[in-house]
């Protein structure tokens, strides 16, 4: 019975947390095309533009070296190149 309450509440609360952090991702998105944008807002939706176009941007250049026949790196892939690109972010934003 217990562990039926705690599943319960625990999808309960995973469902909200991942509410939350969905909005608020949209909502950065959006920001920067608000007028006028909230700065710190719009930095995180311009992060997130930055992650995603470098992923992708990672993803497409493997796909090109895969159709020349050239040897593949790890960075070729969508995965690969989304972390790099958020770990450039990262280092950005802490200095």
């Amino acid at each position: 019975m217990l562990e039926i309450i705690i599943q319960i509440v625990g999808e309960f609360l995973l469902q909200a947390i991942l509410e939350v952090l969905g909005e608020l991702g949209l909502r950065a998105v959006a920001e920067p095309f608000s007028k006028p944008p909230n700065p710190y807002v719009a930095a995180w939706g311009y992060a997130i533009f930055g992650l995603l176009a470098g992923g992708l941007l990672m993803s497409l250049l493997g796909t090109w070296r895969a159709g020349r026949s050239q040897s593949l790196l790890r960075i070729d892939r969508f995965a690969y190149g989304f972390l790099f690109a958020l770990a450039l972010v990262r280092f950005r934003f802490a200095q």
